[in-house]
């Protein structure tokens, strides 16, 4: 699951899961809130800095059913954000997460050893799971590498520049959109770890 500002190209924060539902959205919505001062400690072959974070004021999802949560829809309405959704089957207003996916599958994923590549056919007989030879942590190293020295802080061509440069200059130009961060690290975590659901009151 990845959040990307739209205006700067720079990816605001991601998360990684085989199930996509709400409590993985919320966790890349937590990533996207905090400052990644993480990186230099935790990754160190990763060059450059990770600039962009804060808590967005509006976010753009599909119309999966994991994103019309009441959850997720509690849990953005406590900090402030507006949800949009994109009407059905328009692809195209996903344009920008779509190329990001595809980048990020032709920059690694099926360079990899295990790679399901992108069609059957070109699949043919190769043993996906018997070849797959990375740890998840081997591959969050790699993810932070690729998103962080290649994707935020190399050239874009559709912006032409740079995202993270982008995101800088956004902000010393618009000093009202100010970062917003987390006022209480403790109401955070019960907020985006924890999990709400409407039931019916019975005998």
């Amino acid at each position: 699951i990845v959040a990307i500002d739209v205006c700067t190209g720079s990816v605001l924060g991601f998360y990684l899961t085989e199930k996509v539902d709400t409590a993985a959205i919320k966790q890349c919505l937590l990533h996207c809130f905090m400052p990644k001062t993480y990186i230099k400690k935790m990754y160190p072959k990763v060059k450059y800095e990770w600039p962009s974070f804060g808590i967005p004021q509006e976010i753009v999802l599909d119309n999966a059913s994991s994103n019309e949560s009441y959850d997720l829809q509690d849990a953005c309405k406590t900090y402030g954000i507006d949800i949009q959704y994109c009407t059905v089957a328009s692809g195209h207003q996903k344009g920008v997460v779509e190329r990001f996916f595809r980048s990020l599958n032709q920059a690694i994923i099926h360079c990899l050893p295990g790679t399901t590549f992108s069609n059957v056919q070109e699949k043919g007989q190769y043993d996906s799971i018997g070849e797959a030879c990375i740890t998840i942590q081997g591959l969050y190293s790699i993810l932070h590498i690729i998103i962080v020295d290649n994707m935020v802080n190399g050239w874009s061509h559709s912006r032409n520049g740079v995202p993270a440069q982008l995101w800088r200059k956004s902000l010393e130009e618009n000093p009202e959109l100010e970062l917003r961060l987390p006022s209480n690290k403790k109401d955070l975590q019960i907020v985006m770890g924890g999990g709400l659901e409407h039931r019916k009151v019975s005998k």
